[in-house]
């Protein structure tokens, strides 16, 4: 009987390992996620006469849109077809990285479903040598978690199962 109160006793400090080596290794990855997001740099460009087809009141939007943390400010924007018609501010709106139309018509032109060039500047948060590094480091230790935890885990225990029946079969013979 002490035989089996041992194995099963011997079950504990593994589990406890594999619980520590999974917080610590969970706690790793946040921080170095937020020191990635520490070291990106702010950078601001300025983009001219960007082509946007077909602008109406849904709005069309700016190519650097998808830019991590983008703010773009349009200064202006012309008729495509006629690039001396400007487009007075009161016909569309920029929100964001978006130009819509507002429906205000200027006599003699419609701009609604149109294509438009807008000149804009726009500020995001590029990477930088440090964040790539990091990020480097976040994805290798991901696979490791993803590809060899799983693994280690099922090797373990694959080797308790068989611990105890190699226990019960040879505590059985005993007797």
């Amino acid at each position: 009987m002490k035989n089996k109160k041992g194995q099963v006793a011997s079950l504990s400090p593994t589990v406890m390992t594999l619980i520590i080596v999974g917080v610590l290794l969970g706690a790793g990855l946040m921080i170095l996620s937020a020191m990635q997001e520490v070291t990106w740099v702010s950078t601001s460009e300025t983009v001219i006469n960007e082509t946007l087809s077909k602008v109406n009141e849904t709005g069309a939007s700016l190519d650097h849109i998808t830019e991590r943390n983008v703010d773009c400010v349009v200064s202006v924007c012309y008729n495509k077809t006629n690039p001396w018609d400007l487009i007075p501010t009161s016909n569309y709106t920029a929100d964001g990285c978006t130009v819509a139309y507002t429906g205000k018509t200027t006599t003699g032109y419609a701009f609604n479903n149109t294509e438009w060039n807008c000149t804009y500047s726009y500020t995001y948060d590029a990477d930088s040598v440090a964040s790539n590094g990091t990020r480097d480091v976040i994805d290798a230790t991901a696979s490791l978690a993803s590809i060899w935890l799983p693994v280690i885990v099922v090797v373990l225990a694959a080797g308790i199962v068989l611990a105890y029946l190699l226990g019960a079969f040879a505590g059985g013979k005993r007797k």
